[in-house]
């Protein structure tokens, strides 16, 4: 299904509604300079397997809907709702607001990756910095590559994260914990592959602004 600039008319697209679908293996894409929305919030029953969505201005999906195996590209705002979110691809998006439980999936160059939910197995190549401190959300065996933020995750507490790996290319910080009070002890059970240097052990340990420690 494409969605093409015309010469004369309306260039605004929209697919929503109310009831029940199936998209199996569908492929959705605009070409052109178009306004676009795919908004499936209000629908009664929805799910998407396999396929892809192509340079679409916003993607909404809404409550116990279930998307799995697709490739979602050049979208300027996803919202997954409160959607079932497994093994799908996510690659040149403005602002991902990831809200819902996910796992298997993949975050290619998402400039704001917003995660307030819980995920597991993930993936953030490229991305921007993901800041979990106030907004509820866990990471668990996922994977940071090459950050383009100067920190690659905020966390306000280490027990939200677990078996993380990370790989950077010397231009940021891994993780921003804050500030840990005095004789109190977390634990760090995670990877770190190359790209980062190590964090001074000291009473008054911190980071300076452009290097690349861990911590």
């Amino acid at each position: 299904l494409t969605f093409i600039q015309t010469n004369n008319g309306s260039n605004d697209y929209e697919i929503n509604g109310t009831g029940t679908a199936v998209f199996d293996g569908t492929n959705i894409q605009t070409t052109g300079t178009v306004t676009s929305v795919v908004n499936m919030s209000n629908m009664t029953s929805f799910s998407m397997t396999s396929g892809s969505m192509n340079n679409i201005g916003t993607v909404t999906f809404g409550t116990s809907q279930a998307i799995t195996r697709v490739s979602f590209n050049d979208i300027t705002t996803f919202n997954t709702g409160a959607s079932t979110f497994t093994n799908n691809v996510l690659s040149n998006i403005t602002t991902a607001n990831i809200s819902t439980a996910a796992s298997g999936c993949t975050f290619n160059s998402v400039t704001t990756p917003n995660v307030t939910a819980a995920l597991t197995s993930c993936a953030f190549n490229e991305s921007g910095e993901v800041d979990i401190s106030t907004g509820g959300g866990t990471l668990t065996t996922c994977s940071f590559t090459n950050s383009t933020a100067a920190i690659g995750l905020t966390v306000a507490d280490l027990d939200d994260i677990d078996d993380l790996t990370f790989t950077g290319d010397n231009t940021s910080h891994a993780v921003d914990v804050g500030t840990i009070s005095a004789n109190t002890t977390r634990t760090w059970n995670h990877t770190v592959v190359s790209g980062y240097a190590g964090t001074n052990q000291a009473s008054n340990a911190s980071s300076t602004p452009g290097d690349s420690e861990v911590i």
